[in-house]
């Protein structure tokens, strides 16, 4: 789903904002840490609300499905950027959706596929 976003998604200058609704995070904070990844951050909280301190973001992939795309994701998103999230019932046929905001702030979403994903919380 990365390449969705950006051809090269580890490029150098990227950074990665991670939102968890269970805070069991600080184990993969620290092995991230001693691998030299410095740039990938981690946060508890509702994914619905995305991470808007970071914002404007150059991509945003969710990857539990939301009953609807949140209008806070579509917020975050720079000019030119792209959102993945699947949308549907849990546990149901869900549809996983690219949304692009153009340069202009206009927003286009189109269906990729039918998937399964957890819940969005």
């Amino acid at each position: 789903m990365l390449r969705a976003l950006h051809p090269h998604p580890l490029s150098c200058g990227s950074s990665f904002h991670n939102r968890e609704r269970i805070r069991s995070y600080p184990p993969a904070q620290r092995l991230f840490r001693e691998l030299g990844y410095d740039n990938i951050h981690l946060k508890t909280g509702n994914g619905y609300e995305g991470w808007p301190e970071h914002a404007p973001y150059d991509g945003i992939i969710v990857t539990a499905a939301a009953s609807h795309i949140p209008s806070p994701l579509i917020e975050q998103l720079k000019p030119g950027a792209r959102l993945v999230i699947p949308v549907g019932e849990p546990y149901s046929y869900q549809k996983l959706y690219l949304v692009e905001k153009d340069t202009g702030g206009n927003i286009k979403a189109r269906e990729i596929l039918g998937v399964s994903f957890v819940p969005l919380v």
